[in-house]
C-alpha cells in the first residue's frame, strides 16, 4: 500500500469535483507543495510544523492575499501527538541528527499558544512525528475536543527514519483508511520520493 498509493490514486487528480477546486503549486529549492486557494479575501492563519531553510519561499509564492502584510512569528516547540520527551531527528549544521526533545500537542499549541481555533493551512515535516499529530485530525480526535479546525494541509510522511522500525507503513495505511472513513478530507496531489534511505512525500 505503502508504495502503490500514488499510482492507485493518480486518476482521481483529473476528477471534475477535484478540478474545481482551485489548487495552485507553491514552489521552494527542492520541492513543489500545492495549495487550494480560498474563494474569498481573509485574515488567514498558515502554520508550518518544522521550519526548514525555504519555507519562506513557499509563503511568498503563494500569494494569497493581494495587498496584506505578511505577519509571521517563530515558536520555538517540537510539535507531536501529545506532550513528553520523544526520540526525534532534528537538522543542525551538518545534517540531521537524533536527539531526545520535549514536545507539546498539537491541540495544545493551536489552543493555548496560537490560540487560533481556525487554521488555514498547515504544513507538517517533522521527519517522521507527523503520524500522531496526524491521529489528531479524526473525527472526535484531539482537536475536535478543542474546537480547532484545519481547513487544508501538506504533510511529508515518512518511513525509515529512525534507526529501529516504528511501523510508518502500518500507520500510513491506518490513517489513509480513518480519513476515507470520517469523510471529512480529500487526498490531492500525492507524491512518492525516494531519498537516501525509503522515504515517501505524500502531499495532500
Amino acid at each position: 500500500f505503502w508504495f502503490s498509493f500514488v499510482n492507485l490514486t493518480k486518476e482521481c487528480d483529473d476528477l471534475e469535483a477535484y478540478n474545481a477546486i482551485d489548487l495552485r503549486p507553491a514552489p521552494n529549492r527542492d520541492e513543489v507543495k500545492h495549495v487550494a486557494y480560498p474563494r474569498k479575501i481573509d485574515d488567514l492563519t498558515m502554520v508550518t510544523f518544522g521550519i526548514g531553510h525555504d519555507w519562506i519561499r513557499v509563503l511568498i509564492s503563494i500569494r494569497i492575499c493581494t495587498r496584506r502584510i505578511w505577519v509571521g512569528s517563530f515558536f520555538e516547540y517540537a510539535i507531536s501527538g501529545h506532550g513528553g520527551m520523544l526520540n526525534s531527528r532534528v537538522f543542525r549544521k551538518g545534517g540531521y541528527r537524533e536527539e531526545v526533545t520535549k514536545t507539546i500537542g498539537a491541540d495544545v499549541f493551536f489552543a493555548e499558544i496560537v490560540q487560533k481555533r481556525k487554521i488555514d493551512v498547515l504544513w507538517i515535516d517533522v521527519e517522521g512525528h507527523e503520524y500522531p499529530i496526524l491521529s489528531q485530525l479524526h473525527h472526535n480526535g484531539a482537536l475536535d475536543k478543542k474546537g480547532v479546525v484545519v481547513c487544508q494541509m501538506n504533510v511529508e510522511m515518512h518511513k525509515d527514519t529512525f534507526k529501529e522500525d516504528q511501523g510508518e507503513t502500518k500507520k500510513f495505511h491506518d490513517f489513509v483508511w480513518k480519513v476515507l472513513e470520517d469523510r471529512r478530507y480529500v487526498m490531492l496531489k500525492p507524491v512518492f520520493v525516494r531519498y537516501m534511505a525509503k522515504r515517501s512525500n505524500v502531499q495532500k
